[in-house]
């Protein structure tokens, strides 16, 4: 499948708002991955990151969230470029839910910023 910005940003909005509200779960529970295809971490904005450099290797500065991680290699993932991963990572259900909304809504801002 391959991903425009706006699908990718629609998918991710979507996976997070499923996790703020499902905080005992993590991205692989999301019930629509049943009708997806495998994408690269569980994530359409690192699929569509992938896609974009046309073999298995993200590039994150393609990351429609770029605004939110940063511009470094795996900043959604790096504690200190974007906490907010890793407080839905590690933290406990109520920052579970806080950090996945944060995600959600940046997804969001994102796609108002395509219109």
């Amino acid at each position: 499948m391959r991903l425009t910005k706006r699908k990718a940003l629609e998918l991710t909005r979507d996976l997070w708002r499923w996790l703020a509200k499902n905080t005992d779960c993590e991205k692989w529970n999301w019930p629509k991955w049943e009708k997806l295809p495998d994408m690269s971490n569980h994530c359409p904005c690192c699929e569509y990151a992938e896609q974009r450099v046309g073999r298995r290797f993200i590039d994150c500065s393609k990351c429609p969230l770029q605004s939110l991680w940063g511009k470094t290699p795996f900043a959604c993932q790096c504690s200190k470029t974007a906490p907010v991963f890793n407080e839905w990572r590690c933290g406990e259900p109520s920052e579970k839910k806080i950090a996945a909304k944060r995600i959600a809504d940046a997804a969001a801002k994102e796609l108002r910023k395509l219109k």
